[in-house]
Formats: structure tokens, C-alpha cells, sequence
């Protein structure tokens, strides 16, 4: 009976067994599924600097539900930054692949490189990615610099030609206390954590937080700024500057007396007119007599040793270093003044043989000197000397009679008077 009770249950577990077969489907042939694999990850070093080359082997062990090395298993592998030596690796007969990681360069955002490796398996849409994190030594770098909401601030806005322009990338708050401009590095100022590297437009550069230009020529130029931070990652902003061109100061020229004589000061006045909101500096002279002075009033004073004709100019210039010129011809007397005529004849229209008068004693001398030599030349060869004296022409004809005189000092003066001798 007991035998009976065995074959019977038998038969039935025989019987259940053949409908799941029927109502079932075949397992895969394909081997374990991707979902049952171990896939374990590991990084030697997990630490490297950002230098370009340093390198890490990162080494993937596969394993099945039971715990058994899995060999031949495709894996594909890839890193958010640096590179692979592969994108995909099949395990060995221990279950274990490997790839080299390469750091990537200095200045690369990000502190740490994501590797992900993916089993190849029956459905790329339900692979299932495992992960693994080397971390960056060395000052962190989550973030490139960054401009907010402007790179610099430009002081003044419009610049001047000439005028030194400030450039400041420390940030700069306006009267309201709002942030008008400045350099942000992992979400703080990045003040002297980084460098500034300029370029201004007209082939000048400069470094630094704060830096000063002065341009020369007016127009609008596109200043450039490349900021780099401590993990040497750089951002670049560029900016349009107007440089607003200054007119040249001008100036006008006069001088007190209009015709100065020889050894008598003159008064030399500038009449200067800089441009809107500028001011004149200095005054340059020169007499054109071989001397020069310079002065921060708009007149000079200056005696000439010498008659004769000069040219004297003035140059100014302004705080922006601009120049300005104009230029006057003086013409400086003698010192002698000479009445007119001259002197006296008499008669006016002399004949022949007789004699005839000549007075310069109306001439006059300044600055409190006196007439001290009078020379005459009577132009047919005879001479004489004196204030007053005479002559008798033998001889029709024009004459040109020339008088000298010299003052107490020293100075002397010449004129003529023509005079026609006829006969009876």
C-alpha cells in the first residue's frame, strides 16, 4: 500500500511538471542577464592632479548570482572628463578588465571624473550604468570664472584722449549699493585668487585687478580681459570703450608797445582757449632773437638788444599734454625817434653854391636817454657832425643826406632826406 501512495505522487508531480513546460518559454541561451551580474569597480590611484598626464587603471571585476568570475563579458566604458586608453574591455578568465584613465589638463572644470561602465546584454535600454568618482587634487574648480553682471568697470565710461582711464575688475557697486560689475570664481569674487590678463584695443596689454591706460587716438576700441583662476581655468569678456577725441588748445598772440624799441621791455600777452572742461598748463616762448623762456602766466616780458624784425611764438599746453602755437611778428625800433621829417633843410630846394642848412635836433632818445653824436653824410662825399650844421652843393643833382645819431645808450638810428639842388 504504501509502495501504491509513492507511485501515485509521483505521477502527479510528473503530471503538474509537464504544463509549466507547455505554458512556459525556454530559458535564454544567452548566458546570465545583465540584471544578475555583480559588476564591481576600482580606481588606482583615486586621486590625481589635473596635469595632463598622470594616470589612474581603473579595473572592473564581473561576477554571476552565484559569485563565479564571468569571462568574456563585454563592458563599455566611459569618463565625463580626461581620457580612456579604451572604450570597452571583455573580462579575463578571473572576471576582471582594465582600462587607463589620463588626467585631464590643468584648468578643467569639475573636482572629480565620472566613469561609468555598461555590461553589453540582450536591451541597451535597460542597461544599467555602474559608476566609479576619481577625484582632483589641487585647488577646486567646480566652476570657470564668471562675469556678473558686467566684466569690468571702465572709470570714466567715455574716456578722453589723453586722459589715464581706469580699468577694474574688483567689482564695482554703484550709489544704490547694486553690484554694476565684477569677476566671480566658485561662487565668491575672485579678486587676487586670479589673474587678469588686458588687452586694450590699440596693441597696448597690462595685468593685474586694477590697471590704468591712456589712449592717444579717439575712437571706439574693444577691450578684452582673460581671467584665470587658481586651478588655471580661464574665461575671456570683452567690453567696447569710446575714446572721445580733445581739441587742441588755441591760442592768440599780442604785444604792448605794437613796435617796441631796442632795449625797452614789451609786454607779450597769450589769449588762450582750452577745450570744454580742460585748462592750460604752461606757456612756452620764443622771441626768435635766440632766447626762450617758459611761463604758467599767459605773459612774458622781454628787450630786444637789437632792431630789426622778429618772429615771436607762444605754445601752450594743456593737462592733457595737447599743444597749441601762434606766432607774431614784432618789429623793434632803434630807440631813436625820428621826427618827420627826420630833420630839417633849408632851404628845401637849394641852387647851386649855396648854402644850405641842416637841423636834427628835433630827434629824441627813450628811456631817459639823450642824443649824444649826430654824423652826417651829405651824400656828394662831404661830411659833418653836430645837431645843426651846413652844406654848399656845387653840382646840380639829388642828393641823399644821411643822418646817424647815438644816444647816451649806445644806441644809434639813421634816416635820410633827398634833397635837389638846381641851378640859378
Amino acid at each position: 500500500m504504501r509502495m501504491l501512495r509513492t507511485i501515485v505522487a509521483i505521477a502527479a508531480s510528473l503530471s503538474i511538471a509537464g504544463c509549466t513546460l507547455e505554458d512556459g518559454e525556454a530559458p535564454s541561451p544567452t548566458g546570465p542577464s545583465e540584471f544578475a551580474l555583480s559588476v564591481v569597480l576600482s580606481a588606482t590611484p583615486d586621486r590625481l592632479p589635473r596635469d595632463g598626464s598622470s594616470q589612474s587603471v581603473i579595473t572592473v571585476t564581473v561576477r554571476d548570482e552565484a559569485s563565479r568570475p564571468v569571462a568574456g563579458q563585454r563592458l563599455s566604458v566611459a569618463s565625463s572628463v580626461g581620457t580612456l586608453s579604451a572604450g570597452d574591455v571583455v573580462t579575463n578568465a578571473s572576471g576582471q578588465g582594465s582600462v587607463t584613465f589620463t588626467a585631464p589638463d590643468a584648468g578643467t572644470v569639475g573636482n572629480a571624473a565620472m566613469i561609468s561602465v555598461v555590461p553589453f546584454g540582450t536591451n541597451a535600454g535597460n542597461a544599467v550604468p555602474r559608476t566609479l568618482s576619481i577625484a582632483f587634487i589641487g585647488p577646486s574648480n567646480s566652476s570657470a570664472p564668471s562675469f556678473a553682471p558686467l566684466p569690468f568697470a571702465v572709470i570714466p565710461a567715455t574716456p578722453e584722449v589723453g586722459a589715464p582711464t581706469r580699468f577694474d575688475a574688483s567689482g564695482v557697486v554703484d550709489s544704490a549699493g547694486r553690484l554694476v560689475s565684477g569677476v566671480f570664481d566658485e561662487g565668491v569674487p575672485c579678486m587676487q585668487a586670479c589673474t587678469y590678463s588686458w588687452d586694450f584695443g590699440d596693441g597696448s596689454t597690462a595685468s593685474g585687478l586694477v590697471v590704468s591706460h591712456t589712449y592717444s587716438v579717439g575712437r571706439t576700441y574693444t577691450v578684452t580681459l582673460i581671467v584665470t583662476d587658481a586651478a588655471g581655468t580661464s574665461a575671456v569678456a570683452a567690453h567696447s570703450v569710446i575714446v572721445r577725441s580733445v581739441p587742441a588748445p588755441t591760442v592768440t598772440l599780442s604785444v604792448l608797445p605794437a613796435l617796441p624799441p631796442a632795449g625797452q621791455l614789451a609786454t607779450f600777452t597769450a589769449t588762450a582757449t582750452p577745450a570744454n572742461g580742460h585748462s592750460i598748463q604752461g606757456f612756452a616762448w620764443n622771441f626768435g632773437d635766440g632766447t626762450t623762456q617758459t611761463t604758467s602766466m599767459p605773459t612774458a616780458v622781454k628787450a630786444f638788444s637789437n632792431a630789426g624784425v622778429y618772429v615771436v611764438t607762444v605754445t601752450v599746453t594743456d593737462d592733457l599734454g595737447q599743444r597749441g602755437s601762434s606766432s607774431l611778428s614784432v618789429t623793434v625800433g632803434s630807440g631813436i625817434v625820428f621826427p618827420q621829417p627826420p630833420f630839417t633843410v633849408s632851404p628845401a630846394t637849394p641852387l647851386i653854391n649855396q648854402t644850405v642848412s641842416f637841423n636834427g635836433s628835433a630827434v629824441t632818445t627813450l628811456a631817459g636817454a639823450t642824443i649824444t653824436e649826430w654824423a652826417w653824410d651829405f651824400g656828394d662825399g662831404a661830411t659833418s657832425t653836430g645837431a645843426s650844421t651846413s652844406h654848399t652843393y656845387t653840382a646840380v643833382g639829388t642828393y641823399v643826406v644821411r643822418l646817424t645819431v647815438t644816444d647816451s645808450a649806445g644806441r644809434t638810428g639813421t634816416a635820410t632826406v633827398a634833397v635837389s639842388v638846381s641851378t640859378p
